[in-house]
């Protein structure tokens, strides 16, 4: 688990690829973003369970070992209703997901922006 200091938003991004996480998770944090990781759903369900109230989004990638993010999205969904769910996906184009899904790879842009439609962008002072 990393945990990334910053004013705002914070975001729960799930995948089992560090260079993945770590890649957006720089992006994330330059647009001011607190970005908390996780390498699988498991360990992503203790983590979003610890944060009452202050996890804004959950980015999860589909296929992860462990637990996947579709398994993961469902037992949010009951622990938490309202917390909304990005999921990134290589398969993208062949997988149905309760939510929107953003194409990997992705740029950067694509990141902020799918990640924008449910958190303010919050540039660092």
């Amino acid at each position: 688990m990393t945990y990334e200091q910053s004013s705002g938003p914070m975001v729960l991004l799930v995948d089992d690829h560090a260079a993945i996480r770590d890649l957006a998770t720089r992006i994330l944090t330059l647009e001011g973003y607190r970005v908390i990781t996780a390498e699988n759903g498991e360990e992503a369900l203790a983590l979003a369970s610890t944060l009452d109230g202050q996890l804004g989004l959950v980015v999860t990638d589909l296929q992860m070992p462990v637990m996947d993010g579709l398994e993961l999205a469902t037992r949010l969904a009951r622990l938490k209703p309202t917390l909304p769910v990005l999921f990134i996906s290589g398969f993208a184009n062949s997988v149905a997901v309760p939510g929107p899904i953003l194409a990997k790879p992705f740029g950067a842009d694509a990141l902020l922006a799918a990640v924008a439609q449910f958190l303010p962008v919050h540039l660092p002072s």
